[in-house]
C-alpha cells in the first residue's frame, strides 16, 4: 500500500506529539545527594549518661580530659590551670588512677557499645567469691568473621588502658585502648576486652579462683567467649 506525503507527515507529527506528552508526564530524576560526612567525634566532649557521671567525678578531683589544638591528642590535665598531672602522694595517685579507669570504661560502654559482663558466670561462681567485669561488644555473638581480643599487661592496670601513668603524663591515645577499639569498630571487628588484673571488687572481696591472675582469667574468658562463643 502506498502512503502519501501528507499521511507520512501526519504520522510524524503524531509521534512527536506523543513523545512530547510522555516527556511532560515523566518527572525529571533529581540527582542523588551525597551523604554528608559526619564530623569526627571529639571523645573528650562526648556526653552519655555513664560518661557524664565519671567526668563529673574526675572534675571533683580537679582533673579533666582536653583535646590539644596543636596535635589533636587528648591529655589528662588539671581543670583550673590545664597543667599536667601533679603527683601528690601514692594514695592520691591510686585514687585518681581508679577514677580515670572508670572514665575509660564508661567511654567504652557509651560510645563503642561494649557491654559489661561479669565472670565467672553465676552458675559457676564459688560461694563467697567475687566476679570480675570484662567488656564485650554488642555484636560479639553475631559478628564472628573478625574479632579483636584486647588484654593489658601485668601490673596495676585494668580493662581499657595499657598504662595509667602514660594516660596521666602523656596522652590518652598512647595510654588507653580507645584508639584500638575505635579502629576495630570502624573496620567491622567485634571486640572483647579482658581484665586479668582485677583481683578484688569494691567491697574488697577476692575474685573466684577460676579467674584469679593473668593465666586463669584469660583461659576462662577465652574458653567461654572465643573458643566456644556465648
Amino acid at each position: 500500500m502506498e502512503h502519501s506525503d501528507e499521511d507520512m507527515n501526519a504520522d510524524s507529527d503524531k509521534e512527536q506529539e506523543e513523545n512530547k506528552l510522555q516527556e511532560e508526564e515523566e518527572p525529571e530524576e533529581e540527582p542523588e545527594e551525597e551523604p554528608e560526612e559526619e564530623p569526627e567525634e571529639d571523645f573528650s566532649t562526648v556526653v552519655h549518661p555513664n560518661l557524664a557521671r565519671q567526668t563529673k567525678l574526675l572534675a571533683k578531683m580537679g582533673y579533666c580530659i582536653v583535646k590539644s589544638e596543636e596535635d589533636g591528642q587528648h591529655r589528662f590535665l588539671q581543670t583550673d590551670s590545664h597543667e599536667k598531672f601533679k603527683f601528690v602522694d601514692q594514695k592520691h595517685y591510686d585514687k585518681l588512677g581508679d577514677k580515670l579507669c572508670d572514665w575509660v570504661q564508661a567511654f567504652m560502654m557509651d560510645k563503642f557499645r561494649l557491654n559489661k559482663v561479669m565472670i565467672p558466670f553465676k552458675e559457676e561462681l564459688s560461694e563467697g567469691a567475687a566476679q570480675a567485669p570484662i567488656f564485650v561488644s554488642e555484636d560479639w555473638e553475631t559478628n564472628t568473621e573478625r574479632a579483636l581480643v584486647l588484654i593489658q599487661g601485668t601490673g596495676d592496670v585494668r580493662s581499657g588502658y595499657w598504662a595509667r601513668s602514660v594516660c596521666m603524663n602523656d596522652t590518652m591515645e598512647l595510654g588507653s585502648m580507645i584508639p584500638d577499639i575505635e579502629f576495630a569498630r570502624k573496620n567491622g571487628f567485634s571486640v572483647i576486652v579482658f581484665n586479668p588484673n582485677y583481683n578484688r571488687n569494691e567491697q574488697n572481696v577476692t575474685v573466684d579462683d577460676k579467674i584469679r591472675g593473668m593465666g586463669h582469667h584469660s583461659s576462662y574468658a577465652w574458653s567461654k567467649f572465643v573458643e566456644n562463643g556465648v
